[in-house]
């Protein structure tokens, strides 16, 4: 019973049969030397950025009470700093006896992304993971698929685009935002022009050039005329302002400075009509094979063959065929150009 803590002096009276009295004072201290017991307390903890309050408890007992006193950190309820918060608490009685208990309460930071540093698109580039492969990261908004991820410049379509974005870390905290994106228009598609027998030029107007021999990069070559002196399959790159780009077909010159339709223009196909023979005449020497198709009147090939590279003249016996028109079919295996003629055949 702690009431009865303290100092008491105690007086003791005896008497004998004689009727003698002898008298006794003693003084009797009563301590308290128990601490408060600490039965169950707070562990080391760790919570996220987005849910950083914390409450606990304490179960604490003392046989005459106690009285708790929060010497370092945060009460139970308190929401934590970033970092490591160490609570100490400190129970004691009245008779200065006392227990002390410390916990650690550790506030991760919230997680960290990084946004694409390229937000600037040409309408023809490819899908582009704006993500950069970080997990947690996803964006909504034009041009996005359905993966949240990928950005799709040709569906988002030309302009200035906002995209709303969601990061959630490991520990669930979500951070949001917005970047913009803008995408530019790509330049026409343009033709290789042969305006002069040695003078290519681009069919669209572009902000620079740049032309190609047999798919190859010609160095220098940035105007919008190229000067040729050997025949081959060249194409122009146009750039516009934005410095977004379109590839040309391939237009083939002959060594004879000539184009495959050049060339096609420059056949001569004698005596027409005819009873027997026909001579196809180039006026030059082909540079690559070229497959020749007869076709009668009901749509069957009555005639297949090549002509080889090197050939200006080809010679064909009609003799065996029915009277009746025929269409030549010419084909260049080169460039796949086609020229298409016809013929008559009379007994």
């Amino acid at each position: 019973d702690c009431s009865d803590l303290g100092s008491t002096t105690i007086t003791i009276l005896a008497t004998d049969a004689s009727g003698n009295v002898g008298l006794a004072t003693v003084n009797v201290t009563v301590v308290d030397q128990d601490a408060p017991v600490i039965v169950s307390a707070p562990s080391d903890t760790t919570l996220a950025a987005c849910n950083a309050q914390l409450v606990y408890n304490y179960n604490v007992t003392d046989n005459c009470g106690y009285t708790a006193n929060l010497v370092t950190g945060l009460a139970s309820g308190s929401t934590f700093p970033l970092g490591t918060t160490t609570v100490t608490y400190e129970f004691s009685d009245a008779s200065g006896n006392t227990a002390t208990h410390s916990f650690d309460v550790t506030v991760d930071t919230l997680g960290t992304y990084n946004l694409p540093a390229n937000t600037e698109f040409c309408a023809d580039n490819g899908p582009v993971d704006l993500s950069l492969g970080q997990t947690g990261l996803t964006f909504a908004g034009d041009g996005i698929a359905a993966d949240g991820q990928t950005f799709q410049p040709a569906v988002a379509g030309v302009g200035l685009h906002t995209l709303s974005f969601t990061y959630t870390d490991a520990n669930g905290c979500i951070q949001v935002g917005s970047i913009t994106v803008r995408v530019y228009p790509v330049p026409a598609q343009p033709l290789v022009l042969q305006v002069l027998p040695t003078v290519l030029e681009s069919s669209v107007t572009g902000a620079r050039y740049q032309w190609f021999k047999g798919g190859v990069w010609i160095q220098g070559e940035t105007s919008k005329q190229l000067n040729i002196t050997t025949g081959g399959n060249y194409q122009v790159k146009v750039f516009n302002a934005y410095d977004c780009d379109r590839m040309s077909t391939g237009l083939v010159i002959s060594s004879t400075g000539l184009s495959i339709d050049e060339v096609f223009n420059t056949l001569n196909i004698f005596p027409n009509p005819t009873q027997s023979l026909v001579v196809l005449e180039f006026g030059v020497s082909l540079e690559s094979d070229m497959s020749i198709q007869v076709i009668d009147i009901a749509g069957r090939t009555v005639h297949l063959q090549t002509i080889t590279s090197g050939t200006q003249s080809y010679r064909m016996d009609l003799s065996p065929f029915k009277a009746g028109a025929y269409q030549i079919v010419l084909r260049d295996s080169k460039t796949g150009a086609v020229s298409v003629e016809q013929i008559i055949k009379v007994d």
